[in-house]
């Protein structure tokens, strides 16, 4: 039986064909199932996208399966069609290895970074370090004929390698990128070499903008000299109700930047409970933001890695925090199955999927080959688990069995029907072409449709036709026209919508994900809904996303894409910016950053110093240097 989840639009989505179900006698509407689709063709190390029916992914310099239009190198970017599977090669030049990736708010793609140049051969490459890389889908509503006539084109990539005055100010290896509520992009950290785990002499504690301007280039941010020597792919997201504040994640600690004037904010959590960020990685995510309770909001941080060892267990618990809170604040904790490298993506109900990854190690490509090889993670986590954090606990649910091991370069990402798109795992660098020596783990180019329980249940599920305004400000409300099946009778009371960003997927990262929900009121007949727009771009930064309109958690067929706008011009009038800490003194707020400084200080130095040992005991045991 195939699923047709785009039919909506008329169209099969002929790639998905039935791979893996729920076990026997389990129904589908309790574990949710899994599609397996067509091949991916290269290697999912990246992955975001960029149209409601294209997904782009972005590997490093290495053999995949498709080949660039030239011949003569392998292809390391392919567009792959959700409505036919087709697979496009999308022509790089530049070594994307380790990179990252967000939106401006015309919803072009900025991508930066990447790892060292490879010449003569046919992975050959560019230097990725200081590359940046744009991208325009042709279907981007808000790609211009100004954008157009300046010579960029759609669907394309438009690399800046080594122009001058073009390029990052920093070499950035696992950097982190977010679009801001400015309609620019904050970048920040990374390493400005090849490193299993950040270290002082290759560490990149700076940020930058981008587009930057004549008076600002890159600036220090002590914040990742304290966090070494775990703190790669940092996870950052704007803070609702104080769009000048940016919420940074690293190792084991959280704090508040003010990206506006360039300084640190008082923060008041304690560090979590081992350590969270890569190689030791965790799922982090925002909790759902609510217009209900004025967008406050949680940090949720999963799984992880107390060690940095190939045979340590995963961490088997979530720990959630108010990032606002203004006093001493511990983390609340409940139980998981232990996993390292998780993805976690919102569904348009609020829920949240956390899934692949593994039970044991840390991230990192495994060493040796043949019957010497030795992994870095291991013992595959193949049930996604549900998380429901409008639960008191918080609800866990263990669902059904993929069948297929995700674990090192594994991704994510929501679809417009409500299902999941799944793919990569690639714990072996380059693919495997003779079988009869492959290992147990190779590159993985089958993709897979994960349906979650909730698309089973017995409601009515609506079709849009249309929308009024499909470019809203801030503030707007928009009316939504939706078709029924014949007979459905309407309860107004039951209609809820979500606006979803999935932002740019790598490495457990979902740079820049964010989820409102949104206030609806409907008609009689429930076909004519009024939504309401985010007041600000703090809750949301402007741009292309997601909006789904859910029938008594049913969402629609298809969302649709909106393109949340700001004047171009006066984009900070566009976002709140309160005072933070409330009533709080400037020289009380000086005392708290003092002491949190100092305590960051000192517990580096007792990371590094025992990082030191750990590493040199793991690497004596596999006869294998730390690089």
């Amino acid at each position: 039986m195939k699923i047709d989840p785009f039919f909506s639009l008329g169209v099969a989505l002929s790639f998905c064909r039935p791979a893996f179900s729920a076990p026997s006698g389990q129904s589908p509407a309790t574990l949710g199932r899994w599609d397996l689709g067509w091949n991916t063709e290269i290697a999912a190390m990246h992955m975001v996208m960029v149209s409601p029916t294209e997904i782009l992914f972005i590997d490093k310099a290495e053999k995949n399966l498709l080949w660039d239009d030239t011949g003569k190198h392998y292809a390391r970017s392919g567009r792959y069609d959700l409505t036919t599977g087709n697979v496009s090669e999308v022509t790089l030049n530049s070594n994307t290895f380790c990179s990252a990736g967000a939106f401006l708010a015309d919803g072009t793609l900025i991508e930066t970074g990447g790892g060292k140049s490879i010449n003569g051969s046919t992975e050959g490459a560019g230097g990725g370090f200081q590359t940046i890389r744009m991208y325009n889908s042709c279907k981007n509503p808000q790609f211009s004929t100004e954008e157009q006539e300046a010579g960029f084109k759609c669907d394309t990539w438009n690399e800046f390698i080594s122009e001058p005055g073009f390029q990052l100010q920093n070499m950035r290896w696992y950097n982190t990128m977010t679009s801001l509520p400015d309609g620019r992009i904050f970048i920040l950290g990374g390493a400005n070499d090849s490193v299993a785990f950040n270290a002082p002499k290759v560490n990149q504690p700076s940020y930058e903008f981008y587009p930057g301007n004549n008076t600002f280039s890159s600036a220090p941010f002590p914040f990742l000299e304290a966090t070494l020597p775990y703190n790669l792919y940092p996870f950052v997201s704007p803070m609702p109700g104080y769009g000048h504040l940016l919420l940074v994640f690293a190792n084991t600690q959280m704090m508040l930047w003010d990206w506006v004037n360039g300084r640190q904010a008082p923060s008041f959590v304690n560090p979590i409970k081992g350590s969270r960020s890569y190689p030791t990685t965790a799922g982090i995510i925002l909790s759902p933001l609510d217009y209900a309770n004025n967008y406050q909001v949680q940090l949720l941080i999963c799984g992880g890695n107390a060690m940095y060892s190939p045979t340590s267990p995963a961490i088997g618990n979530c720990g959630y925090v108010n990032p606002l809170s203004t006093k001493k604040t511990d983390w609340t904790y409940f139980n998981i199955k232990p996993v390292v490298m998780p993805d976690m993506t919102y569904l348009p109900d609020g829920t949240i999927v956390m899934l692949n990854g593994a039970s044991i190690g840390y991230a990192g490509y495994a060493r040796g080959q043949g019957k010497t090889i030795q992994w870095r993670a291991d013992n595959p986590v193949q049930t996604p688990q549900l998380i429901d954090l409008s639960k008191t606990p918080p609800k866990v649910t263990v669902l059904a069995d993929s069948g297929i091991p995700r674990m090192y370069h594994s991704v994510s990402t929501l679809l417009p029907n409500g299902t999941i798109f799944v793919a990569g795992s690639n714990p072996i660098q380059n693919w495997c072409e003779d079988k009869s020596i492959c290992p147990k783990y190779q590159t993985e180019y089958r993709s897979q449709i994960f349906t979650p329980p909730y698309l089973f249940a017995q409601t009515p599920r609506s079709k849009i036709v249309s929308v009024d305004n499909p470019k809203p400000n801030y503030g707007n409300t928009i009316v939504v026209t939706l078709a029924w099946p014949k007979g459905t009778k309407i309860n107004t009371s039951l209609f809820t919508a979500s606006m979803i960003h999935n932002g740019f997927v790598t490495h457990s990262n979902h740079m820049s994900q964010r989820y409102v929900k949104l206030r609806v009121t409907a008609n009689s007949d429930g076909t004519k809904v009024s939504v309401q727009m985010p007041p600000g771009s703090d809750v949301i930064s402007p741009g292309n996303h997601l909006l789904f309109i859910l029938y008594n958690g049913m969402p629609c067929q298809l969302a649709t894409e909106i393109s949340l706008t700001c004047p171009r011009r006066n984009r900070s009038t566009c976002f709140k910016q309160g005072q933070w800490p409330p009533n709080m003194g400037s020289k009380q707020a000086q005392q708290v950053l003092a002491q949190q400084v100092n305590d960051l200080q000192q517990q580096a130095q007792v990371h590094v110093q025992t990082l030191a040992k750990v590493v040199t005991s793991i690497h004596e045991d596999m006869g294998v240097s730390p690089i």
